[in-house]
Protein backbone atom coordinates (compact mmCIF):
# COMPACT_ATOMS: atom_id res chain seq x y z
CA UNK A 1 0.00 0.00 0.00
CA UNK A 2 1.17 3.52 -0.74
CA UNK A 3 0.07 6.91 0.56
CA UNK A 4 1.16 10.39 -0.46
CA UNK A 5 -0.11 13.73 0.87
CA UNK A 6 0.27 17.18 -0.63
CA UNK A 7 -1.65 20.24 0.62
CA UNK A 8 -5.33 19.24 0.82
CA UNK A 9 -4.97 16.02 -1.21
CA UNK A 10 -4.01 12.53 -0.05
CA UNK A 11 -3.52 9.82 -2.68
CA UNK A 12 -3.74 6.12 -1.79
CA UNK A 13 -2.97 3.03 -3.80
CA UNK A 14 -2.29 -0.64 -3.37
CA UNK A 15 -2.07 -4.12 -4.85
CA UNK A 16 -2.96 -7.54 -3.46
CA UNK A 17 -2.12 -11.01 -4.73
CA UNK A 18 -4.17 -13.67 -2.95
CA UNK A 19 -3.56 -17.38 -3.52
CA UNK A 20 -6.19 -19.89 -2.40
CA UNK A 21 -5.15 -23.55 -2.39
CA UNK A 22 -5.95 -26.79 -0.62
CA UNK A 23 -4.53 -27.18 2.89
CA UNK A 24 -1.34 -29.21 3.23
CA UNK A 25 -3.00 -31.39 5.91
CA UNK A 26 -6.48 -32.89 5.43
CA UNK A 27 -7.02 -33.13 9.23
CA UNK A 28 -8.86 -36.47 9.05
CA UNK A 29 -9.23 -36.51 12.86
CA UNK A 30 -10.27 -32.89 13.25
CA UNK A 31 -8.37 -30.44 15.47
CA UNK A 32 -8.67 -27.85 18.24
CA UNK A 33 -8.22 -24.20 17.31
CA UNK A 34 -7.04 -21.22 19.28
CA UNK A 35 -9.65 -20.51 21.88
CA UNK A 36 -10.39 -24.20 22.35
CA UNK A 37 -12.92 -24.60 19.55
CA UNK A 38 -13.17 -28.07 18.03
CA UNK A 39 -13.22 -28.61 14.27
CA UNK A 40 -14.84 -32.00 13.73
CA UNK A 41 -13.49 -34.64 11.32
CA UNK A 42 -14.79 -33.95 7.81
CA UNK A 43 -15.48 -30.24 8.48
CA UNK A 44 -12.35 -29.15 6.58
CA UNK A 45 -12.79 -29.22 2.82
CA UNK A 46 -9.28 -30.11 1.69
CA UNK A 47 -10.21 -30.49 -2.01
CA UNK A 48 -11.95 -27.17 -2.72
CA UNK A 49 -9.11 -25.89 -4.90
CA UNK A 50 -8.04 -28.66 -7.27
CA UNK A 51 -6.77 -25.75 -9.35
CA UNK A 52 -5.37 -22.88 -7.27
CA UNK A 53 -7.49 -19.74 -7.20
CA UNK A 54 -5.57 -16.52 -7.76
CA UNK A 55 -7.32 -13.24 -7.00
CA UNK A 56 -5.55 -9.95 -7.68
CA UNK A 57 -6.75 -6.50 -6.67
CA UNK A 58 -5.43 -3.03 -7.38
CA UNK A 59 -6.89 0.23 -6.13
CA UNK A 60 -6.17 3.96 -6.21
CA UNK A 61 -8.00 6.74 -4.46
CA UNK A 62 -7.81 10.38 -3.47
CA UNK A 63 -9.17 12.30 -0.50
CA UNK A 64 -9.53 16.08 -0.55
CA UNK A 65 -9.81 17.85 2.82
CA UNK A 66 -11.71 20.93 1.66
CA UNK A 67 -12.13 22.31 5.19
CA UNK A 68 -11.38 21.04 8.68
CA UNK A 69 -14.90 19.58 8.80
CA UNK A 70 -15.49 18.56 5.16
CA UNK A 71 -13.80 15.92 2.97
CA UNK A 72 -14.43 14.45 -0.47
CA UNK A 73 -13.04 11.08 -1.55
CA UNK A 74 -13.06 8.97 -4.69
CA UNK A 75 -11.51 5.65 -5.66
CA UNK A 76 -11.12 3.13 -8.48
CA UNK A 77 -10.80 -0.63 -7.88
CA UNK A 78 -9.93 -3.44 -10.31
CA UNK A 79 -10.12 -7.16 -9.44
CA UNK A 80 -9.28 -10.11 -11.66
CA UNK A 81 -9.30 -13.83 -11.05
CA UNK A 82 -8.01 -16.86 -12.91
CA UNK A 83 -10.04 -19.83 -14.13
CA UNK A 84 -9.96 -22.42 -11.35
CA UNK A 85 -13.08 -24.24 -12.46
CA UNK A 86 -12.53 -27.99 -12.91
CA UNK A 87 -15.35 -28.16 -15.47
CA UNK A 88 -16.20 -26.10 -18.51
CA UNK A 89 -17.23 -22.49 -18.05
CA UNK A 90 -20.43 -21.94 -20.02
CA UNK A 91 -23.03 -19.21 -20.48
CA UNK A 92 -20.37 -16.55 -20.92
CA UNK A 93 -18.66 -17.62 -17.69
CA UNK A 94 -21.75 -17.24 -15.52
CA UNK A 95 -22.07 -21.00 -14.97
CA UNK A 96 -19.78 -20.85 -11.91
CA UNK A 97 -18.03 -18.23 -9.79
CA UNK A 98 -14.81 -20.19 -10.37
CA UNK A 99 -14.72 -19.08 -14.02
CA UNK A 100 -12.26 -16.30 -14.94
CA UNK A 101 -13.41 -12.73 -14.65
CA UNK A 102 -12.74 -9.12 -13.81
CA UNK A 103 -14.51 -6.43 -11.87
CA UNK A 104 -14.16 -2.67 -12.01
CA UNK A 105 -15.62 -0.35 -9.41
CA UNK A 106 -15.64 3.36 -8.67
CA UNK A 107 -16.72 4.97 -5.43
CA UNK A 108 -17.27 8.47 -4.09
CA UNK A 109 -17.88 9.81 -0.60
CA UNK A 110 -18.54 13.13 1.10
CA UNK A 111 -17.79 13.33 4.83
CA UNK A 112 -19.01 16.14 7.09
CA UNK A 113 -17.77 16.38 10.71
CA UNK A 114 -19.90 19.05 12.46
CA UNK A 115 -18.47 18.36 15.94
CA UNK A 116 -15.85 16.12 17.50
CA UNK A 117 -16.76 12.38 17.34
CA UNK A 118 -19.69 12.97 14.93
CA UNK A 119 -19.51 12.17 11.19
CA UNK A 120 -22.28 12.47 8.64
CA UNK A 121 -21.41 10.98 5.27
CA UNK A 122 -22.85 9.76 2.01
CA UNK A 123 -21.18 7.16 -0.18
CA UNK A 124 -21.91 5.62 -3.56
CA UNK A 125 -20.38 2.71 -5.47
CA UNK A 126 -20.81 1.52 -9.05
CA UNK A 127 -19.52 -1.94 -10.01
CA UNK A 128 -19.31 -3.83 -13.26
CA UNK A 129 -18.01 -7.35 -13.75
CA UNK A 130 -17.06 -9.42 -16.77
CA UNK A 131 -16.73 -13.18 -16.78
CA UNK A 132 -15.68 -15.37 -19.71
CA UNK A 133 -16.31 -18.96 -20.71
CA UNK A 134 -14.00 -21.49 -22.38
CA UNK A 135 -14.63 -19.92 -25.81
CA UNK A 136 -13.68 -16.48 -24.44
CA UNK A 137 -17.25 -15.27 -24.78
CA UNK A 138 -17.84 -12.57 -22.21
CA UNK A 139 -20.85 -11.56 -20.16
CA UNK A 140 -20.92 -8.11 -18.64
CA UNK A 141 -23.21 -7.41 -15.71
CA UNK A 142 -23.68 -4.34 -13.56
CA UNK A 143 -24.11 -4.82 -9.83
CA UNK A 144 -21.59 -7.60 -9.21
CA UNK A 145 -20.29 -8.38 -5.79
CA UNK A 146 -16.72 -9.00 -4.84
CA UNK A 147 -14.62 -9.17 -1.79
CA UNK A 148 -10.88 -9.28 -1.75
CA UNK A 149 -11.30 -12.29 0.51
CA UNK A 150 -14.01 -14.09 -1.47
CA UNK A 151 -14.87 -15.19 -4.98
CA UNK A 152 -15.62 -12.83 -7.80
CA UNK A 153 -19.29 -13.46 -8.46
CA UNK A 154 -21.97 -11.92 -10.61
CA UNK A 155 -25.73 -12.22 -10.41
CA UNK A 156 -26.75 -15.54 -11.90
CA UNK A 157 -23.50 -17.29 -11.04
CA UNK A 158 -23.40 -20.41 -8.94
Amino acid sequence: MAKYSYNIATVYGGFEYILFRNPSDAYPNGFRTLGGYTVLPGDVNSTAYTINKILRAVWIGVRLDLRDDLSLAGAYYHYWQNDYNTGACTDGGLSASSCPGTENAVSAMIDYRPVKRVDAYARGVYRRCRQTDERKRARVRAGCFSSRRAALTCPGSV
